[in-house]
């Protein structure tokens, strides 16, 4: 069981169980929060029953929001699937096309050169029905990934009657092969969740609109241009005219949906960073055990980054990061006396 801070890193939670049921998720958060107060605003989640339901339990108040990356991965490698499958059905068509007009074919008589024809028809059939599902298929993907999960798109509202949409066609093609189903089941069952960070986004936004006092379109328009490519000359004239509207607070504005934006989590990239992680740590020992995984959670939480891409954890540790607080040197903090050299 793993669990960290999105905006930390800090591992709350590395332990071993014999099954990661519903049961063991509610002991160990109903744990963390008697004991160390651990009470987040929210969490980022998959779609596995047992880690919901046992936050359910331990933090009933605490919502718990759906993964995008659990909900992109298998739609993208089901593209990838069908692109392929739709490329073997026009090899096919194309290796029969040379069989009926090569030399040998030319040579059979019209009884025997029926046959070829025939299933060369069924074969330019198929391959069409392939062609077309896949590419229905990536467009659904496109739509998914660039317009309903996307961090900049439209309002909560439009996003969710795209979501079902994009169900219903999913629904409309399932006959079509037996992997679309378990996509489109996934969507739906997590329809609502997967966009609750976009509701949250909205109540920030109104949020701002007040304190700033200034209309709640302004500040819409003002996450809208953050989508909009730097290169691209729409976004530095809506640029101009949302300066011109806003006057001084432009900057303030822009400032503070950035942050909105910044502070916004969709995925749990970060426990499947931390995963990725300890398997290095993991072929170090031959049997694993919970006095071991404290320990190395332990040194994870504590230990400095020497580089990020985020410039605020640079030659911090997660627990300084979590508490905004320097810590000891490690050794210290085990108790143990750090050797200082005599002046």
């Amino acid at each position: 069981m793993v669990g960290c801070c999105a905006r930390s890193t800090y591992c709350y939670l590395l332990s071993l169980v014999e099954s990661c049921d519903a049961n063991s998720w509610g002991v160990h958060l109903l744990d963390l929060k008697e004991k160390q107060g651990l009470t987040p605003d929210l969490t980022v989640i998959d779609g596995g029953k047992s880690a919901r339901c046992g936050q359910k339990e331990a933090w009933p108040d605490v919502p718990a929001h759906g993964d995008t990356f659990h909900a992109l991965k298998p739609f993208l490698e089901l593209v990838a699937y069908l692109e392929n499958r739709a490329l073997d059905a026009l090899k096919t068509v194309d290796d029969l096309n040379k069989k009926v007009n090569g030399r040998r074919g030319k040579w059979k008589d019209i009884d025997n050169r029926i046959p070829l024809y025939e299933k060369l028809l069924r074969a330019e059939n198929a391959s069409e029905t392939a062609l077309t599902l896949a590419n229905d298929i990536r467009i659904l993907y496109r739509w998914l990934k660039n317009d309903i999960l996307t961090l900049v798109g439209p309002s909560y509202a439009v996003r969710q009657e795209l979501l079902t949409f994009v169900i219903e066609e999913l629904r409309a093609r399932e006959g079509l092969h037996h992997k679309i189903m378990p996509i489109r089941t996934y969507l739906e069952n997590h329809k609502d969740n997967l966009l609750e960070f976009m509701h949250i986004m909205e109540a920030r936004f109104y949020a701002i609109a007040q304190t700033s006092e200034v209309s709640l379109a302004s500040v819409l328009d003002m996450y809208e241009l953050q989508g909009l490519p730097s290169s691209s000359h729409k976004r530095w004239q809506r640029h101009a005219e949302l300066q011109n509207e806003l006057g001084a607070k432009f900057y303030l504005i822009e400032s503070l949906v950035n942050e909105v934006l910044k502070n916004t989590r969709r995925a749990n990239s970060l426990v499947e960073n931390v995963n990725s992680r300890l398997r290095t740590y993991f072929t170090l020992r031959r049997e694993l055990g919970n006095e071991y995984l404290h320990f190395l959670q332990f040194f994870l939480n504590h230990r400095r980054f020497m580089r990020s891409e985020c410039e605020e954890r640079i030659d911090k540790s997660p627990a300084e990061l979590l508490t905004g607080m320097q810590h000891k040197h490690w050794l210290e903090i085990l108790g143990l006396d750090l050797f200082k050299k005599a002046a």
